[in-house]
């Protein structure tokens, strides 16, 4: 037998088809069902979380359920926030799903947590310098290193799709080798990855902030 939430799920399923290409508010049936207002998805840039929120105004709503790229994440009745923290980064579209028996509403938002990052700053400090370097042998060759790398892409320094000894090597010559090339962009300033559909990517860097 079909439980409620499945058939429910079932019947929003065309409607986020919909929302996950506009990103825009839209109302999936009758306006009997009031989308939630107020809706925010801010990453939280220092431990990876996206932190949902929501204002129901008062309204009692049968089921409230969030929905991450179009797969069912969590039902959040009677909540008015929800973290999630199970992502895998880039970009990611939420829609929240509020219903009113058989009538329900959509609305949702995104966010972009791979985009910006700078080259070569292995340590997530701001900067690119020696100390870059040495946190990436540690990471690569320290038995039980706590140096953890959440943006790839920056510790991938000379842009090959791999991340090894000599990304520590093109960070030294970049740095103490005159006639050396600049790291590939971005480098100086945060940036857009030019090669991102290298497979290496960046779950967080919290020195580049995404844009507003």
């Amino acid at each position: 037998m079909v439980s409620r939430n499945e058939r429910s799920r079932t019947l929003m399923a065309s409607c986020l088809s919909v929302l996950f290409v506009s990103m825009s508010a839209l109302p999936c049936a009758a306006q009997i069902c009031p989308e939630v207002s107020n809706v925010s998805c801010t990453p939280s840039l220092g431990i990876g979380t996206v932190a949902i929120s929501w204002d129901t105004g008062g309204f009692g709503y049968t089921s409230v359920e969030i929905y991450r790229d179009g797969v069912y994440l969590a039902d959040v009745t009677g909540l008015s926030f929800y973290n999630d923290s199970s992502h895998s980064g880039g970009v990611i579209s939420y829609a929240i799903v509020a219903q009113c028996g058989f009538e329900g509403s959509i609305v949702g938002c995104a966010v972009d947590f791979s985009s910006w990052f700078r080259r070569g700053d292995v340590n997530d400090d701001g900067a690119t310098n020696i100390a870059d370097a040495v946190y990436l042998l540690g990471h690569l060759f320290a038995v039980g290193s706590p140096n953890a790398i959440n943006c790839r892409d920056a510790a991938d320094a000379n842009d090959d799709a791999a991340i090894n000894i000599s990304d520590a090597v093109t960070i030294l010559n970049s740095l103490f080798v005159q006639a050396s090339q600049p790291l590939p962009p971005p480098y100086y300033d945060c940036g857009t990855d030019p090669t991102a559909a290298d497979g290496i990517d960046c779950l967080i860097q919290q020195a580049c902030p995404p844009p507003p």
